[in-house]
């Protein structure tokens, strides 16, 4: 009996050391990895989510159509010089909220990812990159998208200035892998609308920003130096 519980003993503490061994290599491992997987993760989320951003941002302004015209009006004097660029806050504003609603719903509507990867790759090895048998890592994101609108007027060579009125959406996308969770963001900036004004520079044009807010701090941005900035005595 004496020999049995020494045996059984012994067998048990090499279960316990086995055990620990397992687990210094699980962590070593993970350690190793875990730098691999979210940066490929992180990869595969940036082109995932750019793609859906780009894909709502495209079938929005397919719907409403507008042009140029639609966002601002070039005011001219008698003589055909540029006084003024007016920028049309309501069309801006449909335009906003329309693409918003569907970067939104883009956003919601993410399902899991699968990631394959290389377990070469996950290595560390450079010479093992891409070989090996495929692990596969599921991703599940999860956002909310920030936006605003920008009104701008560039000098764009001899008596020429391109007006351009563009969408910035900041995404915060966060990927949710067994074990551990990673975050992005995302950027993207889409041109609603640009016209090539030939002339002289406008003297004043009014800058529509975030959720088609008009700003009318940046009304003088662009005044001319003769003009008096009437913002002062506000």
């Amino acid at each position: 009996m004496t020999s049995y519980k020494k045996k059984k003993k012994k067998l048990s503490h090499k279960f316990i050391i086995l055990g620990i061994l397992f687990l210094i290599l699980a962590f070593f491992l993970d350690f190793r990895t875990r730098p691999t997987i979210i940066s490929m993760c992180n990869y595969h989320l940036d082109q995932f989510a750019t793609t859906k951003i780009n894909e709502a941002i495209i079938e929005s302004t397919k719907e409403l159509n507008y042009d140029y015209t639609d966002y601002a009006t070039i005011q001219t004097g008698e003589e055909g010089n540029i006084l003024a660029v007016h920028t049309n806050a309501r069309q801006i504003t449909n335009m906003h909220t329309n693409i918003m609603k569907k970067v939104d719903h883009a956003i919601e509507q993410f399902n899991s990812q699968t990631v394959d990867l290389h377990t070469g790759s996950l290595s560390g090895i450079v010479w093992l990159s891409g070989l090996g048998p495929i692990v596969s890592v599921r991703v599940t994101p999860k956002g909310k998208a920030s936006s605003e609108i920008i009104s701008s007027l560039e000098e764009a060579g001899i008596n020429q200035t391109l007006h351009q009125i563009r969408l910035k959406i900041v995404a915060n996308i966060a990927g949710f892998i067994p074990g551990y969770s990673t975050e992005i963001q995302v950027k993207c900036e889409y041109v609603l609308a640009e016209s090539l004004i030939v002339g002289s520079v406008p003297n004043h044009y009014t800058k529509i920003i975030s959720n088609g807010r008009e700003n009318t701090s940046n009304m003088y941005k662009y005044i001319n130096p003769n003009c008096e900035d009437k913002s002062k005595d506000e």
